[in-house]
């Protein structure tokens, strides 16, 4: 499947951290998202890529990574035509990575 890229300086933050309620339903704190086992959590204050992994990091969370298509249709119809970024980063010269290591 294919991933949404997003390069400009500055987008809004997406976290997403594990629910600890059921995969069937979610428990989320107030102002997250429940989906797939997974709690998410779209900023809108715009950041650079490295200020939204700071800000996810201090609430125990990650930048959103995509682990499915469903995943990827569901963050796309959430967001819409709004830019946040997601856990994938490319140095220069280097493959597309994600958050855990892995390559796109």
């Amino acid at each position: 499947f294919s991933v949404l890229l997003f390069t400009r300086s500055s987008d809004l933050v997406s976290c997403v951290i594990p629910s600890p309620g059921s995969h069937a339903v979610p428990y989320c704190l107030e102002g997250w998202v429940g989906y797939g086992g997974k709690c998410y959590y779209f900023s809108e204050e715009a950041k650079n890529w490295d200020a939204s992994q700071h800000f996810c990091s201090s609430v125990t969370a990650s930048l959103a990574g995509i682990d499915t298509p469903q995943e990827k249709g569901f963050l796309m119809r959430y967001v819409g035509h709004i830019e946040h970024w997601i856990g994938l980063r490319g140095e220069s010269g280097q493959p597309w990575k994600w958050m855990n290591g892995t390559q796109l």
